[in-house]
């Protein structure tokens, strides 16, 4: 008869023995999901930073500055919403130019206003 106990002791072991096939799984449906989001990404907004034209390291910025989550965190269910319903919202920058618009932001929100 089965038990707490032995399925818990059962799923460890088992765990044990294919460890290494259920990682790799996992890694390559982690790719497949990344390399699909970065598809998606890039038909709705291009391959390329909108201020300087670079391809690496792009990043998404919402251009109201609302807090958003991650892109690397949504689902491809939530991604494909933002594209269809939100796509004016946002615009693809590259890692640099990202921290640039953010800095700009801070900066200009601490100037005090003339009187």
């Amino acid at each position: 008869m089965w038990n707490k106990e032995h399925a818990k002791a059962y799923r460890q072991f088992y765990y044990l023995d294919h460890k290494q096939e259920m990682r790799a799984s996992d890694r390559r449906n982690f790719n497949l999901r990344r390399d699909r989001k970065r598809a998606l990404l890039d038909d709705a907004y291009g391959s390329g930073c909108m201020r300087c034209g670079a391809v690496n390291e792009l990043a998404m910025h919402r251009l109201d500055t609302m807090p958003h989550k991650k892109f690397a965190a949504m689902s491809i269910d939530e991604l494909e919403d933002i594209i269809n319903n939100h796509k004016d919202d946002y615009v693809r920058l590259c890692h640099s130019c990202h921290k640039k618009i953010h800095w700009e932001i801070a900066r200009e929100l601490a100037l005090p206003t003339s009187i």
